[in-house]
């Protein structure tokens, strides 16, 4: 997963240079929208099987929560895009974008971190 994100946010950030032309910017927005693809169901999946894993009571409230906060995040992004499109303008909003995927690369990268040790934890107490 950090991985995706660390592609995703280079090609965010290539966003104003790809779209100086017609060929290259579409090639950007079709990366962009592979790359959406190809984290979406990881990270469900993931997040599920965590929560079946780790507290299977619970399975039902997971899922609800992970559309509850995949719809809050298009909710802020498209926040986020509006403001970039009314003060710096619609160049810069693939720049703009690169900051919550940063964001979401370092968490998925402590995260990763965290999962590791405990996995790690559970091989040695068992």
């Amino acid at each position: 997963m950090p991985g995706f994100y660390a592609v995703h946010t280079l090609c965010l950030l290539c966003m104003p240079f790809a779209t100086r032309s017609l060929p290259t910017g579409l090639a950007a927005v079709f990366l962009l929208g592979i790359l959406m693809y190809l984290v979406n169901s990881p990270s469900q999946m993931l997040f599920l099987n965590t929560a079946a894993e780790e507290y299977p009571s619970c399975v039902n409230l997971a899922a609800s929560f992970n559309s509850v906060f995949f719809n809050l995040g298009i909710a802020a992004g498209s926040f986020l895009g509006g403001l970039v499109v009314d003060h710096a303008g619609l160049r810069f909003v693939g720049a703009a974008g690169a900051v919550p995927a940063v964001l979401a690369g370092s968490c998925a990268f402590l995260l990763t971190g965290i999962m590791k040790k405990r996995d790690r934890k559970k091989l040695m107490g068992s």
